[in-house]
């Protein structure tokens, strides 16, 4: 029962990091095209990885990615990442509405 609970305890850090690192990652693409839009300059934290971000812009749409099943599911757009509620309701078989 207490390697369960750690278990558990590890995977809900780990994907809290990773959901952490996802939403920065997503926040500095909305940046560099936002200031790409309306032609101005770069944020200079941003200017290292501007051509990256700007790189990886062009393949962020809403079409041919992510699970269906789990989007109808938890009423989502079928590219969202589940948060962590999604992921202990989903193991439990009740789902939030």
């Amino acid at each position: 029962m207490l390697r369960r609970e750690a278990r558990l305890r590890r995977e809900y850090l780990y994907r809290k990091a990773r959901e952490e690192a996802q939403r920065s990652v997503q926040e500095k693409k909305e940046r560099v095209k936002r200031a790409l839009e309306e032609n101005q300059l770069i944020p200079t934290e941003l200017r290292r990885e501007a051509l990256a971000l700007q790189g990886s812009l062009e393949f962020d749409d809403a079409g041919g990615e992510g699970n269906l099943c789990s989007a109808a599911l938890f009423h989502t757009e079928p590219t969202s990442v589940p948060t962590g509620l999604q992921v202990l309701f989903s193991h439990t078989g009740q789902f939030p509405t």
